[in-house]
């Protein structure tokens, strides 16, 4: 996992350049449960200004060069990509206006999509600012 990582960033900050704020692990590979070969590598990418259709598209094609690389971890990336200013609220809520933002997500079994923050969303933000903006911020952080 270790030695894929820095590619996936590479592509990620390609494709975002200074949009990218931070790029978070979080989940098993944080909590010690990992298991080679087997889990899903959680991350979470901290990012400014909307993704619109180009740096969507952008985003895939580095997900794809990623996988060509890699193939073994063609199903087991689970990559958002969250607005910064939500990442850092520290309830996690919707924005004020009652209009939910757009998360970029792609997951295993399911390309990177757009899609409008659910309930499911406060659970991630959750377990990535209990988890990786506590142990692993520093390691990961793009600037």
């Amino acid at each position: 996992m270790q030695q894929v990582l820095p590619d996936l960033l590479h592509e990620v900050r390609s494709a975002l350049g200074d949009r990218l704020v931070g790029m978070y692990l979080y989940g098993s590979a944080v909590s010690g449960d990992y298991d080679e070969g087997v889990s899903d590598i959680d991350l979470m990418a901290a990012v400014t200004g909307g993704l619109s259709p180009d740096v969507l598209s952008a985003l895939d094609a580095g997900h794809h060069r990623f996988w060509s690389s890699h193939p073994e971890f063609t199903d087991r990336i689970d990559l958002i990509y969250a607005p910064a200013a939500l990442l850092s609220s520290l309830s996690g809520e919707l924005n004020a206006s009652g209009t939910p933002p757009i998360l970029a997500t792609v997951s295993p079994g399911s390309p990177l999509h757009a899609e409008p923050v659910s309930q499911e969303w406060i659970l991630n933000r959750h377990l990535v600012h209990d988890t990786a903006l506590r142990s692993m911020a520093a390691r990961w952080n793009v600037r």
